[in-house]
């Protein structure tokens, strides 16, 4: 992706990698005679959770990447099983027992030890954003991925 952008700016980048995707799949609906569109009661969630994949993981971890270096945009990213464990608890009534808090603790514990350097630089630098943006595109893949696990 960090290669890519400096060819490509990040909406384009996404939405031809989106299209791409898109059209092969329909293509292998196609191969093995299932069909293309979904049923009319699956619309709806498939339109929410379109939302929050393309719109909220891809759109903001494309845009923040072109600030933040490619290892670090990797830890941020996968901030996701933190927000997991908080989501899954109120959303899909997952018990939040001892071993997954103490998980959460470290995991969070973990990231202000990475972030710490930056957070000493209260000014907003576009680093700074490009981080926040990446820790965001992390919780919107964990919503996604509760929206997927409760609607589907």
């Amino acid at each position: 992706v960090k290669h890519s952008l400096q060819v490509f700016p990040p909406f384009l980048f996404i939405s031809t990698r989106l299209i791409l995707a898109a059209l092969t799949l329909m293509i292998i609906q196609r191969m093995l005679k299932k069909p293309i569109l979904p049923k009319p009661s699956e619309w709806k969630p498939l339109m929410i959770l379109s939302l929050l994949i393309c719109l909220g993981f891809y759109a903001t971890q494309t845009f923040a990447m072109q600030f933040v270096a490619s290892g670090l945009s990797a830890v941020l990213v996968f901030t996701m099983p933190i927000f997991i464990g908080v989501l899954a608890h109120y959303f899909l009534n997952e018990r939040l027992n001892s071993q997954k808090g103490l998980g959460l603790v470290l995991g969070t514990l973990g990231l202000i030890a990475i972030l710490w350097p930056q957070l000493q630089h209260i000014h907003m630098n576009t680093s700074l954003l490009g981080q926040i943006l990446l820790i965001g595109s992390g919780f919107f893949w964990a919503l996604s991925t509760v929206f997927i696990k409760k609607n589907f």
